[in-house]
């Protein structure tokens, strides 16, 4: 729901990417990602962190990659893109059982 919320759960949860809206309240996107990046939770100040926003606007994909986000997406965000930018930052191949 807002940026606290989610540095709250990056506390306690292990997650591979972050995928956080430019605009919440409290703590919008780019707080959010630069408080990451400043190492305010361990060991996760370089997880990648993709901005969803409907502004497209070259000012506003600038404004996401100096606040430390490291992709973007537009909204309304569509299945394949997202795949794409998942597939791109998480190593989604299936866990080697050994045998």
């Amino acid at each position: 729901a807002n940026g606290e919320e989610a540095l709250a759960l990056l506390a306690r949860m292990r997650f591979d990417l972050v995928l956080t809206d430019c605009h919440m309240p409290r703590m919008d996107g780019y707080v959010l990602t630069r408080t990451i990046r400043q190492g305010a939770v361990a060991g996760i100040s370089d997880i990648p962190v993709v901005a969803l926003s409907a502004g497209v606007l070259e000012e506003q994909i600038q404004r996401c990659r100096e606040s430390g986000m490291d992709d973007f997406l537009p909204k309304p965000v569509l299945l394949a893109p997202l795949g794409e930018m998942i597939a791109r930052y998480v190593d989604t191949s299936p866990l080697d059982s050994g045998t």
